[in-house]
């Protein structure tokens, strides 16, 4: 990726802990429930065995699942003003899931599954524990317009 910088979030000060356990917990309390927004039914994210799992080490009684989190730090103005709803990740390879919160971009590997080269980037189980920094602007966008394209207006809504 030359578009982007990595970084080591303990060598910045970062606690990075405190970063991964936001963004796990958004993920973990989608997967709770199917999310109704209007009267449309919004998918969920299914987690799968790694729902308790990661329920266990946000209730502080385990560690962090075996895996790989990729945390991106946007610097674009369009990932800073959008909020993505946690969404399974189709296109890695191996299984995961991606959220965007307001200009952090968080990507959650489980293992079995994880591509090895992932782990590079990792801020949980490697010592350096990365935080990356980008320019995730064509991602957002697209994002964007796929939710603009899939997305129902309730019918209150609708001009007259």
């Amino acid at each position: 990726m030359p578009d982007h910088a990595a970084y080591s979030g303990t060598a910045c000060g970062t606690d990075v802990e405190k970063v991964v356990y936001f963004g796990a917990s958004v993920l973990w309390r989608s997967s709770l429930r199917r999310w109704t927004i209007g009267s449309a039914e919004t998918t969920s994210v299914d987690l799968g065995l790694h729902q308790e799992t990661l329920r266990k080490y946000l209730h502080g009684g385990a560690p962090f699942p075996d895996g790989v989190v990729i945390v991106t730090l946007c610097t674009d103005f369009e990932s800073q003003g959008f909020f993505f709803s946690p969404t399974a990740i189709r296109d890695s390879g191996g299984g995961g899931y991606s959220v965007t919160l307001l200009g952090v971009y968080y990507r959650f590997f489980f293992e079995p599954g994880v591509p090895h080269d992932f782990y590079r980037y990792s801020c949980v189980h490697s010592e350096r524990k990365r935080i990356v920094i980008a320019d995730h602007s064509k991602q957002s966008m697209h994002s964007y317009a796929h939710l603009r394209k899939t997305a129902g207006e309730p019918p209150k809504f609708t001009a007259q």
